[in-house]
């Protein structure tokens, strides 16, 4: 995790508040494949990803 956090901070100059690996199949996607950010963020917000960290 430090690792990514770091390279994060380093590529975009952003220190992000989490980081929570979840398998790929879990983030909601477009028919066309884009991420679905504000369906990912609810899930987020609702508590979803509480259990991961």
């Amino acid at each position: 995790m430090a690792k990514i956090r770091k390279t994060v901070v380093n590529t975009i100059g952003l220190n992000p508040d989490y980081l929570i690996p979840v398998p790929k199949e879990t983030i909601p996607k477009t028919a066309i494949g884009k991420i679905q950010r504000q369906e990912l963020r609810k899930r987020f917000e609702a508590g979803e990803f509480h259990r991961i960290f």
